[in-house]
């Protein structure tokens, strides 16, 4: 709501009304085509770990989301939903829709920085973002990730009431970690916002973070016997990127360990030094992946006109590269433009996208920054687009 009267402000409450309202008309008019399907590659696990969250004593068991190998957040978010029944995949879908419009005013929010005209690209380009579409049918936690993320940098960004979005954000960062902890390589990014504003916001945020998590650090220990606040499945997934029978998506089952190994991470660390051409090729073809067009295990093979939809989103993902490799340019080669002002926001995406290709790729994994990433490359368009009137007039 904040993101949203904020916006309004800048470009004009009735076009933001009217952008979020078309978004979720068109979201809701798809949930009859998805129906209580229960879509995403990890769904069921996550489903079935939600019960972890029913009790503090289960929270707390040993066993709790399988020997904390699972992130607990994502499933802790739809045990929320478990009062709807047999109606909690449709709840969780339409509270996903108010994710992706808080995403849209979110990232059009970022690019207000750049031009009003930017902050309108944005707001629509987000709104009717494919990726987040599929982000919304699918049960995972890709598009609470990127709410958490998003909203923890849109509350340093706006530098509003600075105690209270400095609370909020250090919090909502918090529990980002708890989703997935890999979104920890963004922390950067929010510490030099949060140190721009002021050593006391500075001080704020980082001890509103560090609650949160050093709760969680008890709940594992207790659990565990470990202070570890991250999940357990980093080295099995290592193995499964960077091996012999790596492909740079998830290997099922994955082969034994090779014979001398004691762990995942040392299996991967010895193929990787002994063959460094056939890593090399593997990490680039994992970072390419994480560019493909976004694809929803059980929902992506039943859309109609499947063909269309795939070049489309084909034409969607080689728009968005070529946009980023624009952006870059002008990072490099037109240094004070009010593009560059949204180098906090791509830095930020990036810093959470690349560590991915250590381990296993899906192009899913994008969706958390994919608002991020299409702030900068709708700002990007705009600007190409105003320089490219200026010439010609």
């Amino acid at each position: 709501m904040l993101a949203t009267t904020k916006l309004g402000t800048a470009v004009g409450r009735r076009f933001v009304t009217v952008v979020l309202a078309l978004s979720a008309v068109v979201q809701l008019a798809t949930l009859p085509f998805v129906g209580n399907r229960i879509s995403g590659g990890d769904a069921q696990t996550y489903l079935a770990l939600s019960k972890d969250w029913s009790s503090l004593a289960r929270l707390t068991s040993e066993d709790a989301f399988e020997g904390n190998f699972w992130p607990a957040g994502y499933s802790g978010f739809l045990h929320l939903f478990d009062p709807f029944g047999g109606n909690q995949v449709i709840a969780v879908r339409l509270a996903q829709i108010l994710m992706v419009l808080a995403l849209a005013a979110m990232s059009a929010s970022f690019a207000t920085s750049v031009s009003q005209q930017a902050a309108r690209w944005t707001l629509i380009v987000v709104a009717f973002s494919p990726s987040l579409l599929f982000g919304m049918w699918s049960i995972g936690y890709e598009l609470l990730l990127g709410l958490l993320i998003c909203g923890a940098l849109w509350l340093l960004w706006t530098r509003g009431n600075r105690s209270a979005a400095a609370v909020t954000s250090g919090i909502a960062f918090a529990l980002a970690l708890i989703v997935q902890f890999r979104a920890i390589a963004a922390l950067p990014v929010l510490l030099y916002l949060a140190w721009r504003i002021g050593k006391r916001t500075f001080a704020t945020w980082t001890i509103s973070l560090a609650i949160p998590i050093g709760l969680w650090s008890l709940r594992t220990y207790v659990a565990m016997a470990t202070w570890a606040p991250w999940s357990t499945n980093g080295s099995y997934n290592v193995w499964n990127g960077n091996g012999p029978h790596a492909t740079g998506h998830n290997v099922f089952p994955l082969p034994p360990l090779p014979t001398g190994a004691d762990s995942y991470s040392a299996a991967a660390l010895t193929w990787a030094t002994q063959n460094p051409f056939d890593f090399f090729e593997i990490t680039a073809r994992k970072f390419l992946f994480l560019f493909y067009p976004t694809d929803i295990a059980g929902i992506s093979d039943r859309l109609p006109a499947e063909a269309l939809v795939i070049a489309f989103q084909w034409a969607y993902s080689v728009a968005l590269v070529i946009l980023i490799i624009l952006f870059l340019g002008s990072l490099v080669w037109a240094k004070g433009a009010s593009l560059n002002r949204m180098a906090p926001v791509f830095l930020a995406a990036m810093l959470y996208l690349l560590p991915n290709v250590l381990f296993i790729v899906e192009a899913r994994f994008r969706i958390p920054v994919e608002a991020l990433l299409l702030a900068v490359a709708a700002s990007t368009a705009q600007q190409w687009w105003a320089s490219r009137d200026r010439t010609t007039a």
